[in-house]
């Protein structure tokens, strides 16, 4: 995708949940507008994928926002985001 750009490397973001969620004002506002939601939102919880951002794959970038969490969780790819969800129950 044009104008997309590499997943920054970060501690907390190896496609687990991290043990601190990302604090949802890092995602850059101009990038908000082009993410799409993948879930409904009836159990307070919204996940979107961000096709600004892709892996060296093209995989787009997901992020888990939910009303239990302090933040939200990044991950390197939807893929990854599954096996979270997952491995959570």
């Amino acid at each position: 995708m044009e104008g997309a750009r590499s997943v920054p490397e970060a501690p907390d973001f190896d496609g687990g949940l991290p043990d601190d969620p990302a604090d949802p004002a890092t995602m850059p506002l101009e990038q908000l507008a082009d993410t799409i939601v993948i879930s409904t939102t009836d159990d307070m919880r919204m996940l979107l994928l961000n096709p600004s951002v892709t892996d060296a794959a093209g995989e787009w970038e997901a992020w888990d926002f939910a009303t239990w969490y302090p933040g939200a969780y990044r991950y390197r790819s939807f893929a990854h985001l599954v096996e979270a969800l997952e491995r959570k129950g």
